[in-house]
């Protein structure tokens, strides 16, 4: 097989895997696992950009000289990701625990974003509000 390569997997928590391989003498090493409902919650599009930039990323890193022209770049501004990504884990959190004692800084991250990205702005319009009724209803002690 060629090496350096990028493989790509499904682990058995359920998560999308991207792991390089630099050498046939060295196990592959784990870059990135991404939760499958997460990568989901981004909808098909969001989750398409994701990938896609993440791949093109990783393949720069491995083979430098063929794309040393390319302009990998996030498809949104950095900042904007940032709060989106930590309010998506925050939420998560909170279902997980099921407790409400984030919803308030959700709320901040989520309502400070000048969302273009169609798929974040639709998590946040359309998904956000009824995960936020049903975190409320959980209450706010931890566990």
């Amino acid at each position: 097989m060629n090496v350096p390569r990028l493989e790509i997997y499904l682990n058995e928590k359920m998560e999308l895997c991207f792991a390089k391989v630099e050498s046939s003498e060295v196990e592959p090493r784990l870059v990135l696992g991404v939760d499958l409902k997460e990568l989901r919650s981004f909808g098909l599009e969001g989750a398409e950009k994701r990938v896609g930039t993440a791949i093109l990323k990783m393949m720069t890193t491995l083979y430098k000289e063929p794309f040393k022209t390319w302009d990998v770049s996030t498809p949104v501004d950095e900042s904007q990701t940032e709060k989106y990504d930590l309010g998506m884990q925050l939420m998560h959190l909170s279902i997980s625990t099921k407790t409400s004692v984030h919803v308030p800084s959700i709320d901040i991250l989520f309502q400070e974003q000048n969302i273009n990205d169609e798929s974040m702005r639709k998590m946040i319009e359309e998904n956000w509000p009824t995960i936020r009724e049903r975190l409320v209803s959980y209450g706010s002690e931890d566990g």
